[in-house]
Parts: C-alpha cells; sequence; structure tokens
C-alpha cells in the first residue's frame, strides 16, 4: 500500500509475447503501488519508451533483445532493470 510519502513504481513492461504483457499489465494495474506506464515488444523499443515515459523500473524477459536494455539506463538514468530469465 502506498504512503503519501511514497509515491507509486513507474513501471515500463518489456516482452514479446503479447499475453505476458497483458497478464502483467492487468496483475499490476489494479495496485495502488505501481503505475503501468507502457509496454515495449523488445529491448530497442524499450529504449526508445523508457527515454519518453522515465520509468522507475523497466521489467524484462531475457530473450527479448535483453541486451540493449542496458542502455535505457543512458536515457533513463533513475530506472532500474527487473529481468526475468525465460
Amino acid at each position: 500500500m502506498t504512503s503519501s510519502s511514497s509515491p507509486p513504481l513507474k513501471l515500463l513492461i518489456v516482452d514479446d509475447d503479447p499475453m505476458m504483457r497483458l497478464g502483467l499489465t492487468a496483475a499490476l494495474s489494479n495496485q495502488e503501488d505501481f503505475i503501468i506506464l507502457g509496454e515495449a515488444t523488445d529491448g530497442h523499443q524499450g529504449i526508445e519508451q523508457a527515454a519518453t515515459l522515465q520509468p522507475d523500473v523497466v521489467h524484462c524477459i531475457k530473450g527479448t533483445n535483453v541486451e540493449a536494455l542496458p542502455n535505457a539506463i543512458r536515457v533513463a538514468a533513475s530506472a532500474r532493470i527487473l529481468s526475468k530469465p525465460t
């Protein structure tokens, strides 16, 4: 639960599987601790989205051009990468 001193985490979801993106978005969008800023289908699109949206967390699945995602830190300096193996 979010307190007034703790704003919700802004998330960017990166996954090439539309059902995984949909499921994660559905599971987290009803939680007041999170705001889903956007979704991307691969690491390169994730970098573009991170630059535009400036998320706190980039959630990605390994195998989704994840090797490109460390560049997200260069365009969204405060973002943290949360990666899950396939």
